[in-house]
């Protein structure tokens, strides 16, 4: 069969590259995930949902219990702040 040449002419919409993208979407998603949670549109639970954190859930109770431990300390304080006047 012989050898036949295309010239091809116009602008296309589809373009073709070697190597996987996914690298790039995952640091995206992360990125887009971070910049919502410090916007507050999203909370803790779901950033790490986003960027498929392992163990999330252990993260979120620690995280929980960290915040109950300082607010009991917040209100210890105010506590005794309010008896030395």
């Amino acid at each position: 069969m012989p050898e036949r040449k295309l010239i091809l002419k116009g602008r296309f919409d589809v373009r073709v590259t070697t190597g996987s993208e996914l690298p790039f979407d995952i640091s995206d998603n992360e990125r887009k995930a971070l910049a919502l949670y410090d916007r507050q549109i999203i909370d803790e639970e779901e950033v790490l949902t986003r960027i498929d954190y392992p163990n999330s859930d252990k993260v979120l109770q620690r995280l929980e219990e960290r915040r109950k431990a300082e607010a009991e300390a917040a209100a210890q304080q105010q506590t005794q702040g309010g008896q030395g006047g």
